[in-house]
């Protein structure tokens, strides 16, 4: 969907998106005006990894039942649903899998994906756990807020895109509360 149309539906919406989404944008405001305030020097994505090491104390306190959505089948990445996934994203995907406990190297990946994503050079960052999840959000961010990922989907790529939505949702609700814990007055 494009910018215009995404405006187009949720002005025809009466000013809302579809209830996950809505909510998704809504929390990723709050978390983005955080550590806009806190983190002053870098792009956007370094401020989200600022967050995620200085927050890294969250991960363990998050149910990670769920995590594994963010890593399989697939990396998220790079709008274009066949497209190779940003190498930061894929290097944050390995940590997430590694600490998941997760194995399987990219069999339930679709071919045109995986063929792109094997030329990506690896990244050498060291990604803490909270941090390399983190990074995986911010992209889900980046395809929901500019809308390339929402363009001529499947049925498979919308429920997943619906599941990352949703999963996304249960954890950014609990980063919340756990910024809202520990910067207390």
């Amino acid at each position: 969907m494009s910018a215009v149309e995404t405006i187009r539906e949720w002005l025809e919406k009466g000013n809302s998106l579809p209830d996950e989404s809505d909510l998704f944008f809504k929390m990723w405001v709050l978390i983005n005006a955080y550590y806009n305030e806190v983190y002053k020097e870098g792009k956007e994505w370094e401020r989200v990894l600022h967050f995620g090491r200085d927050f890294g104390n969250i991960f363990g306190n998050l149910d990670r039942t769920n995590l594994g959505v963010f890593v399989v089948p697939e990396c998220i990445g790079k709008r274009e649903l066949a497209e190779p996934p940003n190498q930061y994203v894929k290097k944050a995907s390995e940590v997430l899998k590694r600490k998941l406990g997760i194995t399987y190297n990219c069999e339930k990946c679709r071919g045109d994906k995986k063929q792109h994503c094997q030329k990506i050079p690896p990244s050498n960052h060291n990604f803490q756990d909270f941090e390399a999840l983190m990074r995986i959000l911010y992209q889900i961010r980046c395809n929901l807020f500019h809308g390339a990922k929402l363009d001529n989907l499947n049925e498979y790529q919308k429920r997943r895109n619906q599941e990352l939505v949703t999963q996304g949702n249960i954890v950014l609700k609990n980063i919340l509360k756990e910024v809202a814990k520990s910067t207390k007055k």
